[in-house]
């Protein structure tokens, strides 16, 4: 299995749904176990998914947070 290379000038990250932003400012290995996490879901037959798995789109990090933090 080859693993794509992502490369940011700021070492984070987001992960968009489509056009929607789900986590933003995460770091490469963050943004592995959540695909990773989401790939094992979408493949388990109990869960029904919403979604396909190629509309999520990781892209560099803007600098702005624009979600807000839950904590």
């Amino acid at each position: 299995m080859t693993k794509k290379l992502y490369t940011s000038k700021t070492g984070l990250y987001s992960i968009r749904l489509k056009s929607d932003l789900i986590h933003e400012g995460i770091t490469i290995d963050e943004v592995s176990n959540l695909l990773q996490s989401y790939k094992d879901r979408y493949n388990d037959p109990a869960i029904e998914w919403p979604f396909e798995l190629d509309q999520l789109k990781v892209e560099e990090f803007s600098g702005t947070y624009v979600l807000q933090s839950k904590r």
